[in-house]
């Protein structure tokens, strides 16, 4: 797969979690279950203090490794590309040229 299209699937994915972790922020400080505790206190003050704040921040660390690994294959390819181009043609040429006497 092209790195941008790695790059534009990862950003779409890294959206889509934001926006469900923000909609399950405000889904349970609605409609919270207030029946279900966590250290005593309802589920949606729990989620609001400390689990929409953790789960962006996972999102985010997810987020920087994998764009991390596609800048590192892009500078891979990039001095792939270049070793490629430094090397002069007329070396290529003149080596099939001896090689056939």
């Amino acid at each position: 797969m092209k790195t941008h299209v790695k790059e534009a699937t990862t950003t779409l994915v890294t959206f889509l979690a934001l926006v469900g972790t923000v909609h399950a922020g405000i889904w349970f400080s609605l409609f919270g279950v207030p029946e279900v505790t966590v250290l005593n206190w309802p589920f949606h003050y729990f989620w609001f203090v400390v689990g929409a704040w953790a789960s962006i921040f996972a999102i985010y660390w997810g987020y920087h490794r994998v764009v991390d690994g596609i800048e590192e294959e892009k500078r891979r390819l990039g001095d792939d590309h270049a070793r490629v181009e430094d090397r002069p043609p007329a070396v290529v040429g003149e080596q099939s040229r001896t090689e056939r006497g």
